[in-house]
């Protein structure tokens, strides 16, 4: 196991990345916390000034005989440094480091704000704040249809973060964000994209074979063939167990409870103009051009979105394994589970993984520790859920009127 680090600047040539804990899941932001070690003491003002740095990890793994590694790519920020003291003994020693890196959307949560939003989409209110912090948004018309969301709705950013603001539109609309790194040599930057989705496709998440090997959407695993072809990472556990989904939030019909519009949800008319009214968390609502379908269509998708996100209850898988491709968006295949033919096999979509990484002992670095040198460690804990045929994934909205159908 072999860990890059790049770090805008001259201060961190010398740094060298021993230990990494890295978590990302889909629509959060993704955090890598490392252990460093250097010759340079750096003082509380050098310190302050890697803060906002861009930044740049390549985690690269070795396979069988170790003539053949995979790697992964994360670019970020520095958003966080900690001078952790002295390590080593009187023969040799150096100082040791915490340095944490985040998208640049981690800088979303510290503005906090009050303003109203009229006539806007969740896609282009979500593309404004973005700008703010010199961020640019991807919605592909493959992941999201930007065209069918109400045009006549307003919002309320009432005293929350940006980034709260962007998971309280995305979670009303069944809106999913995730990100791809872009891969990078050794001692440049990269960059990580920022993607949208309201549908069952996400973006593929991006590594690569040393021997140049095809890299698939869909990783399988056979759980009876042991062959490195097609077991491809070391599976150590892996279980299922059926929960309701908390991923989505609620929304509720809360005024004006006495008037009842169309079937399809109970709506107000409030105030000069006739202006029609909804609640969440947080206030929302339509402007008085908005025609009673439009409206009805708009709750209508909101609901479907809790549905899936908040009712339906879902297959939900968990397992360890060693293998660190095996993060958000990447599906996995597994042949021959608990005995199954190959028609029978389990399909799964990871939501979550926190990978865990220590490199080998800098020993001309640092002394190691009275107990020897630690062993290397590659592990990966990651949640999935079911993707198989008969699944239900998430829901799209096409057609007309905002007619929505499932997917």
């Amino acid at each position: 196991m072999s860990l890059l680090m790049k770090i805008a600047g001259s201060e961190c040539e010398d740094f060298f990345p021993y230990e990494l804990t890295l978590e990302e899941g889909f629509s959060c932001v993704y955090r890598a916390e490392l252990t460093v070690f250097s010759k340079t003491l750096l003082d509380v003002n050098e310190l302050r000034n890697l803060l906002e740095r861009k930044a740049s990890l390549i985690v690269s793994q070795r396979l069988t005989g170790g003539s053949v590694t995979r790697s992964r790519y994360v670019h970020g920020i520095v958003t966080g440094v900690t001078h952790l003291g002295i390590a080593g003994g009187e023969s040799k020693s150096c100082f040791r480091y915490k340095i944490i890196i985040e998208s640049e959307l981690a800088r979303l949560a510290h503005t906090k704000l009050s303003s109203p939003w009229y006539r806007r989409t969740p896609p282009s209110i979500i593309e404004e704040i973005c700008s703010h912090y010199s961020i640019r948004p991807f919605f592909p018309e493959q992941f999201i249809n930007q065209s069918s969301f109400n045009k006549n709705s307003m919002f309320e950013q009432s005293g929350v973060s940006d980034l709260e603001f962007i998971r309280y539109l995305a979670a009303m609309y069944g809106i999913t964000w995730s990100f791809v790194h872009e891969k990078s040599a050794p001692g440049r930057l990269g960059t990580a994209a920022l993607y949208f989705s309201e549908g069952c496709l996400f973006p593929f998440p991006l590594y690569d074979y040393s021997d140049k090997r095809d890299v698939y959407e869909v990783e399988r695993f056979d759980c009876i063939n042991h062959n490195e072809g097609q077991n491809i990472w070391k599976m150590n556990k892996f279980q299922m167990e059926n929960t309701i989904g908390v991923d989505g939030m609620e929304i509720t019909a809360t005024y004006p409870r006495s008037n009842s519009g169309s079937h399809e949800w109970r709506w107000g008319q409030t105030g000069h103009g006739k202006k029609y009214h909804s609640y969440g968390s947080l206030f929302h609502g339509y402007e008085r051009a908005a025609q009673q379908w439009e409206i009805d269509a708009d709750i209508k998708r909101s609901l479907f979105a809790q549905n899936v996100a908040c009712v339906t209850e879902k297959e939900n898988w968990t397992g360890e394994a060693e293998n660190i491709a095996l993060m958000p968006g990447l599906i996995l295949e597994l042949w021959h589970f608990y005995g199954q033919q190959y028609e029978n096999a389990l399909i799964a979509l990871i939501t979550f993984s926190r990978l865990h990484v220590r490199a080998q002992w800098p020993r001309d670095l640092v002394s190691p520790p009275e107990g020897g040198e630690p062993q290397e460690i590659t592990q990966i804990v990651f949640s999935a859920k079911d993707w198989g045929k008969d699944s239900i994934k998430r829901f799209c909205v096409s057609g007309q009127e905002g007619e929505s159908k499932w997917i």
